[in-house]
């Protein structure tokens, strides 16, 4: 099984900017009979959470701590 990462990194995150990003509309071409999995990651700084609760429809969120470099995982809800 393939598995492929979108991942964007915001450190200003806000609504408009994400949902202007045309993220929905990527396509590729695999091997005939390939089974493969897409994962959304969005990175923010911990404080932007409530900002982008939600985007977990769509992306699994990754809170980074500026500070301390730590990363906690929320999982998105598809």
């Amino acid at each position: 099984k393939v598995q492929y990462a979108i991942v964007e990194c915001e450190t200003q995150p806000n609504k408009s900017k994400l949902t202007n990003k045309n993220w929905r509309k990527i396509s590729r071409q695999t091997k005939i009979f390939e089974h493969s999995s897409l994962m959304y990651i969005l990175a923010i700084p911990s404080e932007s959470l409530s900002k982008m609760i939600s985007f977990r429809r769509f992306w699994e969120i990754w809170l980074i701590n500026t500070v301390t470099k730590e990363v906690n995982k929320i999982p998105s809800c598809t």
